[in-house]
């Protein structure tokens, strides 16, 4: 079966299963959080997004319960369950939804997961977050906020040089979609603030990452 048809297939089957195990405002939106998840997402579908971002949840869940609870028994903790349910399950549908805020707001999902647990840890919480507790409530939203938005202006530069490392970015294989548009015009944005000389840039961006082209980067 050529490649192409193979894809078009597994993006079918996986709509089928997406509107069978969730309900349709769950998913409704998933388009438009294509454009805003962090770039390294954007060519997932809704589906392999959320299983990562569960990934990175037990990650975050059992790195916090190492530091503050039990180092010996963290490795057996999960916190969700493994796999796609068979159907609709609450579980799952607060791990899509936390999956969904974590898209909006641009970040990488373990920025977010690691910040939260951290957060959490400062305000003495005793119970372990489930993923639908990730995020801002009414109560704290404010401390939240301004914790997190310190937390991304610390990390998101360093993560912006690291981005891009999967090669639907490079430019042998751009078909100018708007995640790879908008990927390429905020490195541009990018190389006009940078401390580095602008040879280096080019070297790294043209050359060794293959995210521009020369007519591009100058």
């Amino acid at each position: 079966m050529p490649m192409d048809q193979a894809k078009l297939n597994k993006c079918i089957d996986e709509v089928v299963r997406m509107r069978s195990i969730l309900h349709p405002k769950d998913w409704q939106d998933e388009s438009q959080l294509m454009m805003t998840r962090w770039f390294d997402y954007r060519f997932m579908s809704p589906l392999d997004a959320t299983l990562f971002f569960g990934r990175h949840y037990i990650a975050g869940l059992r790195n916090h319960m190492r530091k503050h609870f039990d180092a010996e028994r963290a490795g057996e903790i999960t916190g969700i369950k493994d796999g796609l349910p068979a159907a609709r399950a609450a579980w799952f549908t607060g791990l899509w939804r936390a999956r969904a805020r974590t898209d909006a707001i641009f970040v990488p999902y373990d920025l977010l997961i690691d910040f939260s647990f951290s957060f959490s840890s400062r305000r003495k919480r005793f119970w372990n977050m489930l993923p639908q507790q990730l995020h801002a409530s009414e109560k704290n939203a404010d401390a939240w906020w301004a914790l997190f938005h310190e937390r991304v202006e610390d990390e998101l530069p360093v993560r912006m040089k690291r981005v891009g490392e999967t090669p639907h970015y490079r430019i042998e294989n751009d078909l100018d979609l708007p995640p790879q548009r908008h990927f390429r015009n905020l490195l541009l944005s990018e190389m006009r603030h940078e401390n580095r000389m602008l040879a280096e840039q080019i070297a790294d961006r043209v050359l060794v990452k293959r995210h521009l082209n020369l007519g591009q980067a100058l």
